[in-house]
């Protein structure tokens, strides 16, 4: 079997796909499988945050809190232990954040544009046309 695949749709594409097949260590098989907890983790966190922030008052706490925020024990709820977040690459904790603003930013676009076509709507079913 290739290493790249063959089968391009349009030939005038250049893109193609590497299939890569990883053998990890039972040690970076951890480390992988931390990474990707913590982040789901610190996503999930930062999403069940902002919605209660949310309907509380109708404003995003996302925008002053992030994972760091529960790196530090002081903002753990009793019985919360965050420590294993210290142990991964923050980078990826970041990325995780990163994609969580971008999803709200989205969302929150969309809820606007449903909400404007619909004031447009209403307005024009009661303007009076003129007829020529």
């Amino acid at each position: 079997m290739s290493r790249f695949k063959s089968k391009v749709e349009n030939p005038n594409t250049k893109n193609k796909g590497c299939i890569v097949r990883l053998y990890p260590t039972e040690e970076q098989a951890t480390m992988i499988k931390k990474t990707i907890g913590s982040a789901r983790k610190i996503y999930n966190l930062l999403l069940n945050d902002a919605k209660e922030q949310y309907e509380k008052d109708k404003t995003f706490l996302l925008l002053h809190r992030g994972y760091a925020y529960y790196k530090d024990s002081s903002h753990w709820r009793d019985g919360e232990d965050y420590s294993y977040l210290s142990e991964v690459d923050s980078q990826a904790l970041g990325t995780a954040q990163l994609n969580l603003f971008k999803r709200i930013k989205i969302s929150l676009l969309k809820e606007r544009v449903s909400q404007l076509s619909s004031v447009n709507q209403i307005q024009n079913n009661h303007i009076p046309r003129s007829r020529i």
